[in-house]
């Protein structure tokens, strides 16, 4: 059969460019990131934003190319490369992270922080217990402490129900106001367990356990729980419990905590409670009747948008026995 010399040259030639392009966008490609990785020890913020967003998509081999910051005098460019890492890494690299979640130093706050919230995207050996522990430390920084309950929550760490329990319950104490001054002058001692107690009734929504509904129906309560942000966030968490959920036991719990919740002094809870309500799949017998009252009273709520979520919760729970 003869060959087509000219056919031949022709492919041979195209073979050639394309190869000659592939590799010029390879050292293109390699360059830019390059200029990235550089780039996170910038102070040029568009170039820094530009730099992690670039690398975080990446992949896994970008890590072996950003590890070294993780030495860094700079705190600021320690936690960028913690966040490239998380972003890229997998549970084999979180053993490059573990160490620089110890010690307390409030300079160094920012970057235990980012490594708390790259810890519960890696996963890994050891790092529920290091994070368990890092919740735990009453010496830490609030905000350290919040990213690792949200990371325990996201690797659905049910062996950490205790510590999360225990720590939605640090809460300080309902101001009680003395005899000079009414309930609502009265002055509320400082609340820095904030932002943890967000972090941890979100947490314990996800896990959905015994121990979680229960810390999560006491931190439901006006009575108990003095932050209405709180109360809400763990309406909502127990709301997430309840999609589903066919334990009885549970939704015993989870039903009379936010059907108390419904009474609650500030509309954003009594929002959530109804909205929850709306959510529960299992609503034994002898809950059906105080649904069903709860709902009708929530219709004609003093806040339009109790009313509109009880209209919800109606149309999703149905008939009700009375």
């Amino acid at each position: 059969m003869p060959v087509n010399t000219r056919s031949v040259m022709v492919i041979v030639v195209i073979l050639l460019v394309l190869g000659a392009i592939y590799g010029i966008t390879l050292y293109q490609r390699g360059a830019k990131i390059q200029e990235y990785v550089v780039e996170l020890d910038s102070d040029d913020s568009a170039a820094l934003l530009k730099a992690i967003d670039g690398l975080s998509s990446c992949g896994r081999s970008i890590v072996g190319r950003v590890d070294f910051y993780l030495d860094n005098v700079r705190p600021q460019v320690r936690s960028r490369a913690v966040m490239v890492i998380g972003a890229c890494g997998s549970s084999a690299d979180s053993a490059i992270l573990l160490p620089l979640l110890e010690g307390d130093d409030d300079e160094f706050m920012f970057v235990r922080r980012d490594v708390a919230v790259a810890l519960g995207k890696l996963g890994g050996d050891g790092v529920v217990a290091a994070l368990t522990k890092k919740l735990g430390d009453d010496s830490e920084n609030v905000l350290v402490r919040a990213a690792a309950a949200s990371s325990l929550g996201t690797l659905g760490a049910t062996e950490s129900i205790a510590a999360l329990a225990d720590a939605l319950a640090n809460r300080p104490a309902i101001a009680q106001p003395s005899v000079e001054e009414d309930a609502e002058e009265a002055e509320a001692p400082e609340d820095i367990t904030l932002p943890l107690r967000i972090a941890t009734a979100e947490a314990l929504g996800r896990l959905a356990t015994d121990a979680g509904v229960k810390a999560l129906g006491e931190a439901v309560l006006e009575n108990t729980e003095p932050s209405e942000r709180v109360r809400a966030v763990a309406a909502y968490a127990l709301g997430d419990a309840a999609i589903n959920n066919e334990n009885e036991q549970e939704m015993n719990v989870l039903l009379e905590s936010l059907l108390a919740a419904t009474g609650d002094s500030i509309g954003d809870v009594r929002i959530a409670a109804i909205q929850s309500l709306g959510k529960a799949t299992l609503i034994p017998d002898t809950f059906q009747a105080e649904l069903d009252k709860a709902l009708t009273a929530a219709a004609a709520d003093e806040h339009y948008w109790v009313r509109e979520a009880a209209k919800e919760a109606r149309r999703n729970v149905g008939p009700l026995g009375t």
